[in-house]
């Protein structure tokens, strides 16, 4: 099968030929064990400057409308070549799919592009220092018994931020429990 490769173009700049070539060799490794030919590789020719992702992947786009209806194949060291976020990621594999393209993935722990797009674009990305900060502060708040939100029926947050039950509606809530057992 004729197979494509793409490279983003920030890491296709002459200065980081090393990444380049280390992402090509992957993909010439990946065609020689699997019987495919790598007819060319788009985002690694330092003689465009300055390119942009978008300009790249309309290029790509653009080689599958100029050529026949075999079906060809797209080699990405990973899914964050593709695309920048997992959105932006699902909407070009359908686009590639939908011209006839079958993607993989040379240098991820998996081919399948979605799951290395899963773990390198966000789903399994880990949590930035903010909401890491942001979730042992409520977690911390929780195990003092602070109130996180809405204060419960039945109780009062006290002025130094601690559920005090509410003596009209604690009945209530015992009736309710003792009604429930």
């Amino acid at each position: 099968m004729r197979a494509v490769g793409y490279i983003r173009p920030p890491c296709a700049n002459p200065g980081d030929s090393a990444a380049v070539r280390a992402a090509i060799d992957s993909m010439e490794q990946f065609c020689s064990e699997s019987s495919h030919y790598l007819h060319k590789v788009f985002g690694a020719q330092p003689e465009i400057p300055k390119r942009t992702d978008r300009q790249t992947y309309q290029s790509l786009i653009e080689y599958f409308a100029g050529v026949d209806s075999q079906p060809a194949l797209v080699l990405l060291p990973d899914s964050s070549h593709l695309a920048s976020g997992l959105i932006e990621l699902v909407h070009r594999l359908i686009t590639l799919e939908s011209i006839g393209a079958q993607v993989k993935c040379t240098n991820a722990i998996t081919t399948d592009p979605l799951q290395s797009g899963l773990s390198l674009l966000g789903a399994y990305q880990p949590l930035e220092l903010s909401q890491k900060r942001a979730r042992e502060a409520i977690i911390s708040k929780a195990e003092r018994g602070e109130v996180l939100g809405r204060t419960p029926f039945g109780y009062l947050s006290g002025l130094d931020g601690i559920l005090k039950p509410k003596t009209e509606e604690a009945c209530i809530v015992r009736n309710i429990f003792a009604w429930y057992t």
